[in-house]
């Protein structure tokens, strides 16, 4: 396995952390150095290590940008991230061309949808047996996951800065200080805020949402053949090393020269 970059994801890398309490989440993403995982019949699309310290996943370079293609958040805001345990020339070089790998509607769509199914679940109208029982105990006592709850409120935001300002900012307390304070009080204090007024002010970021989508000055459409090049010019280097070939041995190879 060859790590392209590695970060603390999750509170940590929103802003929203809380000393001696928030989990260590670790992200990251690797290029495979076993022939049969890139070019065979094996798989080998993640690596998982989670323990009561630390919840640690990295992703296959190929199965990173089929996320990315489906909108997945976490891909979304590991391609925008700006601070680094690790990062290597390959990632910059996806990076360099983040623009390719975003796809407008999509990321409306999927936000859109997570947002509405969210709100079910975090004032209890969905089934609690989706969530782990502290935010199960949360609902009982609060009226709401609050965990959920500023999760939903920095997504929605966030998405909001994207469609209007072009930029999706992973530190959402820095990037919109006044919000951010918002968001941490709700996961900080849920005993100061209501349920029903939270409700409300979700379902006017959601229309918020829809306005700024329509409103968009720049559409992102996800180029795959952009995406097959990445892949090309950061595995072919490990193909070569296996085949024990210069590149000119290769193609006189392939030439029958």
């Amino acid at each position: 396995m060859l790590l392209i970059c590695k970060y603390k994801a999750g509170s940590h890398s929103y802003g929203l952390d809380i000393d001696n309490v928030s989990d260590e989440d670790i992200r990251g993403v690797f290029l495979s150095q076993n022939i049969s995982d890139i070019i065979g019949l094996d798989k080998n699309e993640y690596i998982i290590n989670q323990n009561n310290v630390k919840d640690v996943v990295y992703y296959e370079l190929r199965h990173f940008l089929k996320l990315l293609k489906k909108g997945n958040v976490g891909c979304l805001e590991m391609l925008h991230n700006t601070i680094w345990l690790e990062k290597t020339k390959e990632f910059d070089l996806i990076q360099k061309n983040k623009d390719k790998l975003l796809d407008s509607e999509t990321i409306y769509k999927c936000f859109k949808g997570y947002s509405y199914s969210e709100r079910n679940l975090i004032f209890g109208r969905a089934h609690l047996g989706r969530i782990g029982e502290k935010r199960k105990n949360a609902i009982l006592e609060y009226g709401y996951s609050y965990r959920n709850a500023s999760h939903c409120f920095r997504l929605l935001r966030t998405v909001i800065i994207f469609f209007n300002e072009n930029y999706f900012p992973v530190n959402i307390v820095e990037k919109d200080k006044v919000y951010g304070s918002l968001i941490k009080d709700i996961k900080i204090n849920p005993q100061n805020h209501i349920p029903e007024d939270l409700e409300k002010q979700l379902i006017e970021l959601e229309k918020d949402l829809d306005l700024s989508y329509k409103n968009r000055n720049i559409t992102y459409k996800y180029d795959s053949n952009a995406a097959n090049q990445m892949c090309f010019e950061l595995y072919i280097p490990i193909l070569f090393d296996y085949l024990g070939q210069s590149k000119i041995d290769y193609l006189r190879i392939k030439s029958g020269i």
